[in-house]
């Protein structure tokens, strides 16, 4: 049996929502920290993840509030990878 959109957004998420923040924090700031300007790849990286977070919920039925929280989850992360910059 196919498995619907919603039920493979979901098994892509939920490893990403459950694994630990520092760890994600750390892999995004090394992936910023090797550009030449690192603070504005950081910045490019987010825009990306939620301009391609926005493309998997256009078209989705998602529980309310749930696109709220994957936006806010990845911001989390982003606000803390500086941290791991130094």
């Amino acid at each position: 049996m196919e498995q619907t959109v919603e039920g493979k957004i979901m098994d892509q998420l939920i490893p990403v929502l459950l694994a630990d923040s520092t760890v994600l924090a750390a892999l995004v700031a090394l992936r910023a920290k090797a550009a030449a300007k690192p603070e504005d790849a950081l910045e490019d990286f987010r825009a990306s993840i939620h301009k391609s977070m926005d493309r998997i919920y256009t078209g989705t039925n998602l529980p309310p509030g749930f696109a709220d929280k994957i936006r806010a989850r990845i911001d989390e992360i982003f606000t803390a990878a500086p941290k791991f910059m130094d």
